[in-house]
Formats: structure tokens, sequence, C-alpha cells
């Protein structure tokens, strides 16, 4: 498969990732959503198997405790509404097509340089949104200004500043490594929706919150030590 093949699933796959996780943040807890798309160095760990990266003990056991953490924070979700367990899994979508994202920028960043993979991969991604937005017939105008603000707040920071400087680390570093950068996120997205919109996740939620990021750092340990 050549690279501008992979840049444009790449492209489709960073499309999917926003899409899923941003529809799950109406439908579910700002506390599980950003928990649950926030596993994806999980799954980068499972696909990497894939172009042969190696996987220890301490992996296998912090992706089946991650998995484990994701059970606690889902499961309940039978009990409160579909609505939210659908929102559940949007995220966890987020999540693998984040890993697939992660993954083809590790193994074309090594060769190529940073613009020449941003580029293409960025604008694949905002052609697919916008042609799955017209599909869906999403009202793109009009809105006020401060919803073009916080908009642009969201294109500068989180997409091209954010990701751009995630990619430009995966030249040096496996994703697995790149993606542990994102990962105080729950934490911190949770206190701001604890505290702007006063939710105020479950037992088993922030029980489950903690046991995922467990997992992860035990994935991640392994990864940085060896």
């Amino acid at each position: 498969m050549g690279e501008l093949t992979l840049m444009v699933i790449s492209g489709i796959a960073l499309a999917a990732h926003f899409m899923t996780w941003i529809e799950s943040l109406y439908l579910t807890t700002v506390a599980a959503s950003t928990t649950l798309v926030s596993t994806y160095p999980i799954f980068t760990l499972a696909m990497g198997r894939l172009i042969g990266e190696r996987v220890g003990k301490r992996s296998m056991i912090g992706t089946l405790t991650a998995f484990l953490g994701i059970v606690l924070i889902t499961a309940p979700e039978f009990y409160v509404s579909m609505k939210t367990l659908i929102g559940d899994l949007l995220a966890l979508a987020g999540a693998v097509s984040g890993a697939v994202y992660f993954l083809i920028g590790r193994f074309i960043r090594v060769r190529a340089s940073l613009a020449t993979y941003t580029v293409p991969v960025y604008g694949v991604s905002a052609l697919t949104t916008l042609i799955v937005g017209l599909i869906l017939h999403t009202r793109f105008w009009p809105y006020p200004p401060y919803t073009w603000f916080y908009i642009l707040m969201i294109v500068l920071g989180p997409m091209l500043l954010g990701h751009t400087l995630l990619n430009y680390s995966l030249r040096y570093s496996r994703a697995i490594t790149v993606t542990t950068s994102t990962l105080g996120e729950p934490i911190g997205a949770s206190l701001l929706a604890l505290a702007i919109f006063h939710q105020v996740p479950s037992t088993l939620t922030v029980i489950g919150i903690a046991v995922t990021l467990l997992g992860i750092y035990m994935v991640i340990s392994e990864e940085l030590h060896g």
C-alpha cells in the first residue's frame, strides 16, 4: 500500500476520531467520553503488532486492566439509558480511529517531513468531515460570533497546534509513547465539566477512570523503561 493511500486512510481516520468523539459528548458525560477516547494507546499497542512491534507481559496485563476500567465505566450505562451507552461506544470508536491515525503517522513520519504528512492528512480529514456533514444535513451557519470564536480556538489549539506537535513527535518516538501525552485529558476535562457543567461522575465511573489510567500507565511504563 502506497504512502499516499495511507495518508488518505489516516485523514479519514482523523475525521472519524473527531466526529465520533464530539458526538459522544452530547450523549454521555465528559468524564466517561474523554476517558474512553483516551484509550487509543491500548489500541495502538494492539495494532502495532501488525508492524512487528513487541508486546511484553506488563503491556498485556496493562491492556487487560485498562479494558476492565472500560467495563466499569460502560457497564452501568446499560441501566442508565441507551443514549448514554451509545455515547460511550462512540467515544470508543474515536479511540480506535485515533489509533489508526497515530499508527499510520508513525509509519510515514520516520521518512516523510512534517508538512508532507500533515497537509494532505488534515486536508482529507476536513473534506471527509464536510462530506459527512452535508450528507447528514448538518447546519453549518448561521452561528453567533462567540460560537465562531470557540470553533476557531478548537482549530488553532487542539487541532493545528496539538496534533501537529504530536505528529512531529512521531518521527522520534513510537506511536504508543506519543499518545500517552494526552492521558491527563480525562482528569482535566472531568474537573472542568464539574466546575462548568456541574457534571458529577458516579463512583463507579471514577473507579473505572482510575483503573483505565492505571492500565495505560502499566503499558507506558514498559514502553519507556523496557
